[in-house]
């Protein structure tokens, strides 16, 4: 990647087809703990934005395990790594081993609010825990709704469902079907990933003619990090570009990683569990390298509402003003997701960049961008990404819907503001529908350029592997270019 270079006591290790083990192959891990988010202990007099509870609530840590020889990267440079093969064109091919004769459940209190984009862990039928969700207790099955590795949906989100879900929640089995006649029918697969691991909510920053690209936590990182040249070749590093989480954080959740260059340095928004509160909340830390280690200076979030804040994504306006979007986590706690902006003291960032706390780095009041008020976002919208255009408008493109169903999609607004108004799209951008089922429950996207970065579920339903798909637009109406599928 141009002028990156590593440093002289560093290389970079990849994960290469056939050089990993059976135990090496990548799962999905285990979401937070019950008691740490549905049912995490509140304040009394509740929070504010940046605000902080006196005392934690009492959690239980999970601690990440560590790769035990990782060594950290320096800066990318290709003239050092001419021992790391990349991988091939079209990403990995990694055989999931055990993961296709196994039947998919998800975690009950990851179950009952869909807007949570923690990672997944495979459970058996064994583990079945339906019988007993933390905050519902016993839940019927809706008829017509189950399949391998989908969990139950109720209400408005069994609404956003299509009538082709009988034939989509056979595919997550990769399986044959038949028609009412009795006939066979062949399923089409979904498209092959490009980075064929579970790397969910994936976001993309273009460096010295490179692209790097930051996913939620796996098994070894709190931060993924892939690079490529030409983002259809990856190279998955297995390294955690963000290592050492600061004392305000419980790990075991840190979700949805934003990564932006700020003057001479990058800078890492995460979303992460708070110590004080048990809530998902929003954290600044910073790097010299694009590939870390990013390093927090600050003892608290810096964005932590009552509902707690998740998704955050940096925005730079033509003028050079930054702009944080983020999504208040109303899903947590009962209610429904929200959007939200607030200008940004740059000040703030190039303290954060030298490694100098900041008490706070929003301007002003939060304004709400986006609630739920389409049919197919049930009640969640996340993942903000906010783009300008060359006529001086602004395009914000989110994500709605179940995040572990097939009803997860992706839809945009418009405006001629950064701050809104904004105007909903009645239909999303990209569905699992509409896409043939080339991608199952595509969701979590950043936008660069013209090229759209998303996940989508693998056809087990056990992990979320990243795609690319190029955006093109017709009178400022942005539109997705699918790939050729079988007549």
């Amino acid at each position: 990647m141009g002028a990156h270079r590593f440093g002289s006591r560093h290389r970079a290790r990849l994960r290469v087809v056939g050089r990993r083990s059976a135990r090496e192959v990548p799962r999905p891990r285990r979401g937070r703990h019950p008691a740490v988010g549905h049912r995490a202990g509140r304040p009394a007099d509740g929070d504010r934005i940046g605000g902080q509870a006196r005392d934690p609530v009492r959690v239980r840590r999970h601690p990440i395990r560590r790769h035990r020889s990782r060594r950290h990267l320096g800066v990318l440079d290709r003239h050092d790594s001419d021992g790391v093969r990349p991988l091939p064109p079209g990403g990995l091919r990694r055989r999931h081993r055990g993961l296709r004769a196994r039947r998919v459940l998800l975690h009950p209190a990851h179950r009952h609010r869909a807007g949570d984009q923690r990672a997944l862990r495979p459970r058996t039928d064994a583990e079945d825990p339906r019988g007993a969700h933390p905050r519902d207790g016993a839940r019927a099955p809706v008829a017509g709704l189950r399949g391998p590795g989908v969990a139950e949906r109720r209400g408005r989100r069994a609404l956003a469902l299509s009538g082709a879900a009988a034939l989509a929640l056979c595919l997550l089995s990769a399986c044959t079907g038949t028609t009412t006649d009795g006939s066979a029918v062949d399923i089409d697969l979904p498209e092959p990933f490009l980075i064929d691991a579970d790397f969910p909510d994936p976001d993309l920053l273009e460096v010295d003619g490179g692209y790097v690209a930051y996913a939620t936590q796996s098994e070894d990182s709190n931060v993924q990090v892939a690079v490529s040249d030409d983002l259809e070749s990856w190279a998955l590093l297995e390294t955690d570009a963000f290592p050492d989480l600061p004392e305000w954080v419980i790990p075991g959740d840190t979700w949805a990683p934003e990564v932006s260059a700020w003057g001479d340095g990058y800078l890492l928004f995460h979303t992460s569990t708070d110590l004080y509160t048990g809530r998902q909340c929003i954290g600044l830390a910073a790097s010299a390298s694009p590939v870390g280690p990013f390093v927090e200076s600050n003892d608290r979030a810096l964005v932590c509402p009552e509902d707690g804040a998740i998704d955050a994504s940096l925005f730079i306006d033509p003028s050079g003003s930054p702009y944080l979007l983020w999504k208040v986590d109303g899903n947590c706690c009962g209610g429904n997701g929200s959007i939200w902006i607030s200008p940004v003291d740059p000040g703030a960032l190039d303290s954060a960049v030298a490694g100098v706390a900041a008490a706070s780095i929003l301007v002003g009041e939060p304004i709400r961008l986006l609630d739920t008020d389409e049919l197919w976002e049930g009640d969640v919208v996340e993942a903000p990404t906010l783009i300008s255009r060359p006529d001086g408008r602004y395009v914000l493109f989110y994500s709605g819907g179940a995040y572990d169903g097939l009803e997860y999609a992706i839809g945009w607004a418009s405006s001629d503001s950064a701050t809104g108004p904004f105007v909903k799209s009645r239909e999303p951008l990209l569905t699992t529908e509409s896409s043939d089922f080339a991608f199952i429950g595509p969701g979590g996207q950043d936008v660069i350029g013209d090229t759209m970065v998303f996940h989508s579920w693998d056809p087990d339903h056990a992990y979320r592997g990243m795609h690319t798909a190029p955006l093109e637009w017709t009178d400022d109406v942005p539109s997705v270019v699918l790939p050729r599928r079988p007549d």
